[in-house]
């Protein structure tokens, strides 16, 4: 699947902020590949470009937002959605003031001004997050789940349950697609319980709400409107969870289930979903060695791989080890002609290999340890020396439950194979491999 940006400009969009109610403009335009999505003040000095890494991990009042420095856009969440759930990959939103136009409190007249100013493919592709085991946001009846979806697309499901409240009841779920967002989801208003209303205008909240562009609900019906749904609420939760997911940086391939959910576990997960699963390039993932430190129990000078370039859960992994003369190993393994040692080549391609593992499982690999159970057809071909950048890659042969799995490892320097193995691991608990209490 290719990147997709805009064709030109849409068309500037005036109102006011649902929240701030002050005056605010946006106009969405196409932005270079691999930008992402982002916002532009353009009413600040330097008109400040906010993005994934402005996402604020927990904002009060229900909305989502961005923030550097003294530079803020706040619930950014319907023109987010608008963006994302259309397709696109990489637009920058150029807005004047605080906070978008509320315009009708859905997500459907920004998708409109996209589709006017027309979608078009771009010749890069499409990074691609897959969740490959369970992940969870939050406790008790609140929570956001990912799950492993079958095949390459999204499924978004969610349970409404305010209680006192018959319209604010009930579950929706569907596939995410340009078409069915548009559809089925992007109509849907914000809404609010006519109970919580004035106390959210007390806070400084809904100073540009109306019963034009929010739902406020009484019992049966909705305050001056008619509801565009049955369950126009339930479906906003949808469009609020398409617009936080937006900040991922690519596609995603999962089933997510929303209960009782907001902004904040949206943000959770979208968290915990880039943390596993931080995919660049094509949809393969990237770990530095701060990341790989998380997967694995090594540290120096025990730890052999610097950097993972690629990592496809339930594939394969590419990693890198950069040799220098400081090497540990070469101070006494043919100190007048260093030569790394095999058996570390050896262990180099099974931390990597462990890595893998790793990826496939998850948060299910979090207490747990991939640790070496044999090792077989070894084949040293070729000296490894100070200079050399060792680049092994392991493939998945077979994986038995989250208890063993097996991979093919190579390792080569400037293409030429150095070494090759077939790895298998068992994979215990942490706690299996430390000492007994008061033992020796």
């Amino acid at each position: 699947m290719k990147r997709r940006t805009l064709r030109g400009p849409t068309a500037r969009l005036e109102g006011r902020g649902i929240h701030s109610g002050e005056p605010s403009a946006l106009r969405v335009v196409p932005a270079p590949a691999g930008a992402g999505l982002t916002f532009r003040r353009t009413d600040l000095p330097g008109a400040p470009v906010l993005g994934i890494g402005d996402l604020q991990k927990s904002n009060e009042g229900g909305r989502t937002t961005l923030r550097r420095g003294d530079a803020l856009v706040q619930t950014v969440e319907h023109v987010a959605a608008a963006l994302w759930g259309s397709g696109l990959d990489d637009a920058e939103v150029e807005i004047e003031g605080v906070e978008p136009p509320a315009a009708d409190g859905s997500a459907l007249p920004f998708v409109e001004a996209l589709e006017a100013a027309g979608i078009v493919e771009d010749s890069a592709e499409r990074p691609v997050f897959r969740v490959a085991s369970p992940l969870v946001a939050g406790a008790g009846n609140c929570t956001v789940v990912a799950l492993p979806a079958d095949g390459p697309r999204l499924l978004l499901r969610y349970r409404l349950d305010y209680p006192g409240e018959p319209l604010a009841q009930g579950e929706r779920g569907f596939e995410l697609t340009p078409e069915a967002f548009k559809r089925e989801i992007a109509p849907a208003r914000t809404f609010c319980p006519a109970a919580m209303a004035e106390k959210l205008r007390a806070l400084g909240w809904g100073k540009g709400a109306t019963a034009q562009n929010t739902l406020v609900l009484e019992g049966n019906r909705a305050r001056d409107t008619e509801l565009r749904f049955p369950d126009e609420p339930v479906r906003h939760k949808l469009l609020d969870m398409v617009g936080d997911l937006a900040f991922l940086g690519g596609a995603l391939a999962a089933e997510l289930r929303g209960t009782r959910s907001g902004h904040n576990l949206n943000r959770a997960i979208l968290a915990a979903i880039r943390e596993l699963c931080a995919v660049r390039n094509g949809g393969k993932t990237v770990y530095d060695v701060n990341q790989i430190r998380k997967f694995l129990p090594h540290r120096y000078p025990f730890l052999l791989v610097d950097r993972i370039v690629e990592c496809e859960p339930g594939v394969r992994a590419v990693g890198l080890k950069n040799l220098t003369a400081n090497e540990h190993f070469f101070q006494g393994h043919f100190p007048d002609v260093p030569v790394m040692p095999g058996v570390l080549q050896i262990e180099a391609m099974a931390q990597v290999g462990g890595i893998l593992l790793s990826s496939l499982s998850g948060a299910d690999m979090k207490d747990k340890v991939a640790v070496l159970a044999s090792i077989d057809k070894v084949k040293l071909r070729r000296a490894v020396v100070p200079g050399d950048q060792l680049v092994m890659e392991t493939r998945l042969v077979r994986m038995r439950g989250t208890s063993f799995g097996e991979v093919e490892a190579t390792a080569t320097v400037d293409g030429k194979l150095a070494a090759e193995a077939q790895i298998r691991f068992a994979i215990v608990p942490r706690s299996s491999l430390m000492a007994p209490a008061g033992g020796a």
